[in-house]
C-alpha cells in the first residue's frame, strides 16, 4: 500500500507508470525486502530512491538525520551569557529538532550509557526505532495479526482503528485494506468528523462495533502531531473522548 499511497500524492506521469510496473511485477511476492523477481527488485529500487528523499513518517515534514551530533554537547550551565549573545548566523537550524531526534541524542550520551550500564563495544549506538532488528534478527512466526483482530472484534470487543493521513510508513490505505478483508458490512458510510470547529479527519463505521478514522494532517504517530484531535482520552479531546463514551465520532 505504500506504492499506491505514494502514487496518490505524486502526480508525475513517469512515477505513476513506475507504480503500475511495481504492482504488476511484484504481485505474489511474499518478501518485498528481498524480492525474487528481478524486475520487481529493479522497480522497487527506483521507488525506494524516491522515498529516501521524503520523510515517510510525515510526508510534509523535512527529512532529518537522527545521527547524534559530531561536536561535543554542552550545557547552558557552562556559560549561559555566551549562548545568549551568539549571532543569529551561528544558531543551528531547529526545524529538525523533534522529540524523536532528542531521544536519540539522549540515548547516545556517554552519561546515559554509563547510567544504564551499557558496556563499551556491545552496541554501536542507540536507535529509538531500529527496524533492522525486525528485518534481520528475528524470524516472523506470526505472518498476520488480522485473524486475532477478527477473533476479538467478533466476540464483542469494540474497536477504534485510526491512522494519520500523512503517514507513508504505514499508510491508511493499507490499514483500510486489512479492515475490508474482515468482510464486515458498512453501517455508516464515510463522513467527516470534527474537532475544535474544524474537520479532524474522516470516519466509517462497520458492523461488530468497528470504527475506522483518519486524522487529517496526522503523522505515523498521529497524537504527536495532532493532539487536539486524538489525545487526552477522558478530557476535552475529540476522537477518543467520543469513542470511549460510546458516542459517534
Amino acid at each position: 500500500m505504500r506504492v499506491e499511497y505514494a502514487g496518490s500524492w505524486c502526480h508525475y506521469k513517469d512515477n505513476i507508470e513506475s507504480n503500475n510496473l511495481i504492482m504488476a511485477h511484484c504481485a505474489g511476492e511474499e518478501d518485498l525486502i528481498r524480492p525474487q523477481n528481478v524486475l520487481c527488485a529493479t522497480h522497487l529500487e527506483t521507488f525506494n530512491g524516491f522515498l529516501s528523499e521524503i520523510n515517510s513518517y510525515n510526508i510534509l515534514d523535512p527529512v532529518c538525520s537522527d545521527e547524534p551530533p559530531t561536536s561535543a554537547m554542552r550545557s547552558l550551565r557552562e556559560n549561559p551569557e555566551e549562548f545568549i549573545s551568539l549571532p543569529l548566523s551561528s544558531i543551528p537550524d531547529i526545524s529538525c529538532i523533534t522529540a524523536e531526534l532528542l531521544a536519540n541524542y539522549w540515548g547516545n550520551h556517554h552519561l546515559v550509557k554509563k547510567a544504564l550500564h551499557v558496556k563499551e563495544g556491545t552496541t554501536e549506538r542507540f536507535h529509538r526505532c531500529d527496524f533492522n532488528v525486525n528485518s534481520y534478527y528475528y524470524t516472523r512466526s506470526v505472518p498476520s495479526t488480522v485473524p486475532y483482530h477478527y477473533s476479538f472484534i467478533t466476540r464483542g470487543f469494540r474497536a477504534l482503528v485510526y491512522s494519520g493521513d500523512h503517514d507513508l510508513r504505514i499508510p491508511f490505505l493499507g490499514t483500510l485494506e486489512w479492515i475490508k478483508s474482515l468482510n464486515f458490512s458498512v453501517l455508516e458510510p464515510w463522513r467527516s468528523w470534527h474537532a475544535g470547529g474544524q474537520v479532524g479527519g474522516y470516519t466509517i463505521l462497520f458492523s461488530n462495533n468497528l470504527t475506522f478514522a483518519t486524522v487529517k494532517g496526522g503523522s505515523h504517530v498521529a497524537p504527536g502531531k495532532m493532539p487536539l484531535e486524538c489525545f487526552a482520552m477522558f478530557e476535552s479531546f475529540a476522537m477518543f473522548e467520543r469513542w470511549i463514551s460510546h458516542e459517534s465520532l
